[in-house]
């Protein structure tokens, strides 16, 4: 019986290599983008002010706020795109070089704000809406579109089939074919989003800016959003001898 054993172990490995040479695989990596114009501006704004006693740094904050939310909604942005949840408030102090010292100043009550522009024609008057009620700060813009899932799928689409291509391709240059699916491996992708923030051009966002007087509104051009896909697939490759 040992012999015999030690036999059909040394046999395994031929085996295992057969198989291995017999089943041949082609590899591919798909990709797939789709490019579409934003057609939703997001802002996000803050007010800050500064008083003896916090109550009243808040109620000043506070009275900004709800004015701005009132000339808002006459402006035509319903409150669903508005988000103005958060408050924040912070003792502030002077520092003296020449004493080393610091002296109260008062409470700073900061409010921020998210503001939803489905039209983007109305991006500058909502700006200056916020600027005309006193909210200091306009912390960025962002772009985005209205219907991300449906770029999403057309750009995994768009890698299955590039993917595909690719097998062919490949398979063809060889003298092979495609076979069956052997394995997918997928990792879903973020869209390239165009955001403009504090001047400064970010997340490959190329916008334009032309504001030459007050006579003359400010023209925000975002750049396309880029929505990509990726997906790596194994196929059978048949040898055709």
């Amino acid at each position: 019986m040992k012999p015999l054993f030690f036999a059909l172990l040394l046999t395994l490995p031929m085996v295992t290599l057969a198989d291995q040479y017999d089943h041949r695989l082609i590899h591919t990596n798909g990709y797939g983008e789709v490019k579409v114009k934003p057609d939703i501006a997001k802002l996000s704004l803050s007010v800050e002010a500064t008083r003896k006693v916090a109550l009243d740094a808040k109620a000043e904050v506070d009275k900004r706020v709800n004015n701005l939310l009132a000339a808002l909604k006459k402006a035509g942005i319903p409150q669903k795109d508005v988000i103005a949840s958060s408050l924040r408030t912070n003792p502030q102090y002077e520092y003296s070089k020449l004493s080393s010292k610091r002296s109260f100043v008062g409470y700073s009550a900061t409010r921020s704000l998210n503001v939803t522009v489905r039209k983007l024609n109305k991006l500058t008057d909502v700006m200056d809406l916020a600027l005309k009620h006193d909210i200091q700060s306009i912390g960025h813009i962002s772009y985005e579109s209205s219907d991300p899932d449906k770029h999403i799928n057309q750009a995994r689409k768009n890698a299955i089939e590039n993917s595909k291509l690719k097998a062919k391709s490949l398979a063809k240059a060889y003298g092979a074919e495609v076979g069956n699916i052997v394995s997918i491996q997928y990792h879903s992708q973020q869209a390239n989003y165009a955001l403009l923030e504090q001047g400064d051009y970010r997340h490959k966002a190329r916008s334009a800016l032309y504001a030459s007087s007050a006579s003359s509104p400010g023209t925000y051009l975002p750049d396309q959003i880029t929505f990509s896909d990726q997906i790596q697939v194994t196929f059978d490759l048949i040898i055709n001898n």
